[in-house]
């Protein structure tokens, strides 16, 4: 496949304003495009003890 000029200055051009679109998404203000991380909030788990429960099971207890 043969690009002529007219072909390559336009690859040329997409390639600068690519280059130059993400240059200037990088270098927006933090605030601007992205959302700042909050600080998350601690998780507080209650750790209780074991409930004796019934056997789910189809076998029976064993004897202890």
């Amino acid at each position: 496949m043969e690009l002529n000029r007219s072909q390559n200055l336009l690859l040329a051009g997409f390639l600068l304003l690519s280059l130059l679109l993400h240059l200037l998404l990088l270098l927006l203000p933090e605030r601007g495009l992205l959302p700042q991380a909050q600080k998350a909030q601690p998780v507080y788990v209650e750790v209780r003890p074991p409930e004796r429960r019934d056997r789910e099971l189809d076998l029976p207890p064993r004897p202890v």
